[in-house]
């Protein structure tokens, strides 16, 4: 199980000595010249991803701020012929930005679609919608759920996540 908290992450940095050196007024001036042209350079890759992406640059840096697990709930190598049989969990909190939980969500999808050729299904898991796509050896499985953004490649075991989700108890 590995859980990275993007707050926690942030609260820690804001505690190094290098980060304080960059709250400096001295050191604000010395470096704005230098912040102001790679803005200037990156203005339009940003545009170009904001408009592939459908997401704005404030809301991709709050998903900095969000928390990200991953669990492996049952791993098997099988004969080795063959991609291993992996149960594994993802969640992606976002601190409860539904809208953009629902957004990558379709990212997601418009992702498959693009990059697999394969055109996710949506299907019912816990009672609540969820897409799957097809990928040789493993079907993974995604949901915008009320809370994070889940994914997962055993349709019971993220069943059972979205369960959890729903009824408010902890996943992570």
């Amino acid at each position: 199980h590995m859980r990275l908290d993007g707050e926690n992450v942030e609260r820690k940095w804001n505690q190094l000595s290098i980060a304080q050196l960059f709250e400096d007024e001295q050191m604000k001036a010395f470096v704005a010249p230098m912040m102001q042209a790679a803005e200037g350079m990156l203005a339009e890759p940003m545009r170009e991803i904001e408009d592939e992406t459908g997401l704005k640059l404030d809301e991709m840096s709050g998903m900095l701020k969000g928390t990200l697990t991953a669990t492996i709930v049952d791993f098997d190598m099988g004969d080795g012929n063959g991609p291993p049989d992996a149960d594994v969990v993802l969640t992606f909190d976002l601190v409860n930005d539904k809208e953009l939980v629902k957004k990558l969500g379709a990212l997601i999808a418009e992702a498959a679609k693009e990059g697999l050729g394969e055109v996710p299904r949506e299907v019912d898991l816990a009672g609540q919608s969820a897409w799957k796509v097809q990928v040789e050896g493993f079907d993974p499985y995604w949901a915008a759920s009320e809370g994070p953004l889940v994914a997962g490649t055993k349709a019971k075991t993220l069943g059972e996540v979205l369960t959890r989700l729903k009824a408010k108890a902890p996943v992570g």
